[in-house]
């Protein structure tokens, strides 16, 4: 999904490119990009905590309203806490910092078979994303809800300050979803 997203006073906006001239430092593959129309400036978002590029592609970004935070999904297997697999991860504007969204508070991933959606919170402290990855049958510390046992796409929240990952794609009884999430 290449779809922009803006913040909500419309001075940043996250967007998936795969031009290698808008930062000096990109490289061959799809990158997630924040324009800042404020400050005349675009930064590449889609690298670690110190600069190192994606080695695949990144898209489906999501903006905090406040501008915060990009969320984002990735194949990249050169960023802490790879799976091996897609991710989800949060990279903190102002200080680069680098998070793994789509995982449990003990590291365990969530992030076989990513569902484009990828949303986050005003202020950045949620991020919602789509998993088929049934990683969680035997739950992992910070996971809370059923097990993930339908064999379908579910919708999993995770809170960034906590590290606490729910499954949400639940009835109000919790009873997983039988036909899974779309997105």
């Amino acid at each position: 999904d290449f779809k922009p997203s803006l913040s909500e006073n419309g001075k940043q906006i996250a967007f998936v490119s795969y031009a290698s001239n808008l930062t000096p430092l990109d490289g061959p593959y799809y990158d997630v990009f924040l324009r800042d129309r404020s400050a005349g400036t675009t930064t590449l978002m889609s690298t670690d905590d110190i600069g190192t590029l994606s080695n695949s592609d990144s898209y489906y970004n999501a903006i905090s309203d406040d501008g915060t935070k990009v969320a984002f999904f990735t194949y990249s297997s050169t960023f802490a806490n790879a799976s091996g697999y897609n991710n989800v991860y949060v990279k903190d504007v102002a200080t680069g910092i680098l998070t793994l969204a789509s995982a449990g508070s003990d590291g365990l991933t969530a992030s076989y078979y990513i569902e484009a959606s990828i949303s986050i919170s005003q202020d950045g402290q949620y991020v919602s994303f789509g998993s088929y990855y049934s990683v969680f049958t035997a739950p992992p510390l910070g996971y809370t809800g059923p097990a993930d046992t339908n064999n379908t796409g579910d919708l999993f929240v995770k809170n960034m300050t906590t590290g606490e990952l729910v499954l949400a794609s639940t009835n109000s009884s919790g009873a997983l979803s039988t036909n899974g999430i779309q997105s």
